[in-house]
Formats: C-alpha cells, structure tokens, sequence
C-alpha cells in the first residue's frame, strides 16, 4: 500500500515530460470543491431556514382543550407546569379573529390577548408596553399587518378601531359590531406570516372587550429549555392534565409546513447530489487520461512483477485524492463561512433587519460525506479498471 501510494503522489505532483497532468487534477480539485462547497452552504442555509420558520411564531408546545374553547387557567390544572424543569416559560393567550379598522381602511387578523410571560417566550414581540396603565387598550401590531392598515395609526392620537360581531342580533337601525379603540405603541417583527395578520394586546383587555370573565384563555404558549425533547415533555403533561387537553408540537401546529419542508429537502439533496455527479466526472477524466499517459509505466510495472490489483490501486488512490481532497477543502471553506455568519451576521434577509438563518446539524454533514464518498468511490474504482486494457496488451 506505501509502494502504491507513493506512486500515486508521483503522478499527482507531475513529470517534466507531461507538465499537464497535475494542471488537469488541480482543476479537477477545484471543481470539487465549488460543488462541495455550494452543496454543504446550501444544506445549511435550508437547515437555517428551517430553524427560523420553527423558533418565530410557533410555541415549542400549545395545549389547549379538547371539550371547551375556553381554558380556566386559574385552575389547579396547570399548577403542574411550573414544578417541570423542562419548561422555561409558559403564558396564557387568548385568540380571536377580529376586524381592524383605520379611516377607510379594513383588514381581519388574528388578535392575541397576552399576559407579561408572552415576552420571555417571544423576545422580541415588544409586549411589555401592553401593561402601560397609563395608556388605554395599547396595542402592538405585526410590521406586514401594519402596512396593510395604514403605518400612519402608528402612535396616532385616533389609533385603530376593533371590531367584532355582536353576541345577540342588533335591529336595522343598530351598528353590528362591537368597537373597541386601540393604540398602536409599538411594532413587532418575527419575519413569518404572523407579521401581515396578527395584533397583540393585554389578555384582560380582550376577555373585556369579548365580554369573557378573568381567568380564560383560548391556549397556553410553551417555551422549553434549550436540550430538553418535545416529544417527553408533550408526554409528561399530557399523562399530568389528562384527556381534557390536547398538546402539540410545533410540527402538530404547522403539519403542511414541516411536511413541505421535508420534501423540499429531499428535492434539495437529490439536486446538489446531481451536481456532484457532474462534477465528479472531472475527476474520471483526470484518471482516464493519466492511465493513458502512463501506459509504459504501467507495463514496466507489471513487467518488474507488481499485481493487477496494485496498479489498479495506483489510479483509485489518485480518483480518492483529487476527489475527496477537492471536497474536504470545501467544506472546511463553506463550515467556516457558516460559522462566520451565525457569529457576525454579515448577510441579511432582503427589506428586513432579520440575519440571514444559517444552522449546522449533523444529519446534513453525514448525508454531505456519504455523498462525495460513495460517488468518490464508484468514480475512481470505474476510472481504475481502465488500466486492465493495458495489462492485457502487455500479455
């Protein structure tokens, strides 16, 4: 194997009689890198998205009853959630279509009454100004759903104005919907759907304004601890609060989205996998025409008593150097860029202040390697057998 490799480093460095070998494998080289580069960035950029789409609007659990609408969160019930140490943080928010108006401006959107533990699950929803007892019914609005009102309501002296069918039939000459005026005291910006649909206020102002007692909610919001598994920890609650609760995982809640996400990941790799074929055939063709440059070594080898086998294993080492060489250079260079903007956040998403989402997971580096590594080794084990032409010839 020594002997083997060392003329398989021979090849691959040159001879003055072909300068050209060596130029024809350095291409080869960074052919593969461009590929395993762009595969490994593009697989964490999708991981990245993936990621931020789960962590922006979405809980990491949601429990909410199966019998009623309504959860009586004053209860003992949900006592239990406190005494779990998975559980980082929970609120109680209460969910409600309403119309928003603004001049001659109407839109619908989903209202959410919250309470002061909406903020450590969503940090940057801005709630904090909703608890302001110095100001009436303040509101904060998604960015999206803010320029579809009108962006002058922002901070305005008229606000915007809530409305919501009445419960009992109004007569022809009665207005039919509840009103209730809002101000606008801040925006938030999670930079999923949530932004164009949905408004925040106090939960006591919305269970006033739907005219529902305290101590009701629609949901609970859950926010777990960083290692702590969704899976065991739905199980626990569900065995603590009984069949009256239904709890989802952030899958639960969005199945079409993860759904569609995973298949866009298998279209992504089998594409990128493509690529990589493609460009493996840079490497075949190095070892093709280094076999063919070095026919009379090949026979002097034999002649001198070296097995088939090893002179075969001359030209696979020398496929399995340029190729796996080419690809491991790139994904250090792609692993580095990765890590340079989850550090520094260089590149932003387009008309947004959001960093653009990149994440490295394990699953993505295996399916990377077993990739490069199986066509690696079919490539240079097909390239190899070319040297059995001239084997034969010299018989």
């Amino acid at each position: 194997m020594l002997f083997e490799r060392f003329i398989a480093f021979r090849i691959y460095k040159g001879t003055k009689k072909n300068p050209a070998l060596p130029i024809i494998s350095v291409f080869a080289s960074i052919v593969m890198i461009v590929a395993v580069f762009s595969f490994f960035l593009i697989l964490c950029v999708f991981d990245g998205l993936r990621e931020f789409v789960s962590s922006s609007s979405s809980p990491d659990l949601l429990i909410e009853s199966k019998k009623e609408r309504f959860i009586e969160y004053i209860s003992n019930d949900f006592g239990v959630l406190e005494n779990m140490p998975e559980i980082q943080a929970f609120s109680f928010v209460f969910s409600q279509e309403m119309a928003l108006s603004n001049k001659n401006q109407t839109v619908f959107s989903n209202v959410l009454g919250v309470d002061k533990s909406f903020e450590k699950i969503f940090p940057n929803a801005n709630t904090y100004k909703l608890f302001d007892s110095n100001i009436i019914s303040p509101v904060v609005i998604g960015a999206g759903l803010l320029s579809r009102v009108g962006s002058e309501s922002y901070r305005s002296a008229e606000g915007l104005s809530l409305l919501v069918p009445k419960a009992n039939p109004p007569t022809a000459l009665e207005f039919p919907f509840k009103r209730l005026r809002g101000e606008v005291v801040d925006v938030f910006q999670f930079g999923d759907s949530a932004d164009d649909n949905t408004l925040l206020m106090s939960l006591e102002d919305v269970c006033s304004f739907m005219g529902v007692e305290k101590g009701f909610s629609t949901s609970v919001y859950l926010r777990l601890k960083k290692d702590s598994s969704r899976s065991l920890v739905k199980k626990n609650i569900e065995n603590q609060l009984g069949d009256s609760y239904s709890v989802k995982t952030k899958e639960q809640q969005n199945p079409a989205l993860y759904k569609m996400l995973k298949t866009e990941k298998v279209i992504v790799v089998f594409i990128l996998s493509l690529v990589v074929i493609i460009s493996i055939f840079n490497v075949f063709s190095s070892v093709v025409l280094t076999v063919f440059d070095k026919k009379e070594s090949i026979k002097t080898l034999k002649m001198l008593g070296s097995e088939n086998s090893s002179l075969r294993n001359i030209f696979f080492l020398q496929g399995i150097g340029i190729s796996l060489g080419g690809g491991l250079v790139g994904f250090v260079l792609s692993f580095l860029l990765v890590l340079v903007q989850k550090k520094f956040k260089l590149v932003f998403i387009p008309e947004t202040s959001i960093p653009y989402p990149v994440a490295i997971e394990l699953y993505s580096i295996l399916i990377l390697f077993a990739v490069v590594g199986f066509v690696s080794i079919v490539c240079s084990k097909i390239a190899s057998k070319t040297v059995n032409l001239f084997i034969l010839n010299s018989n």
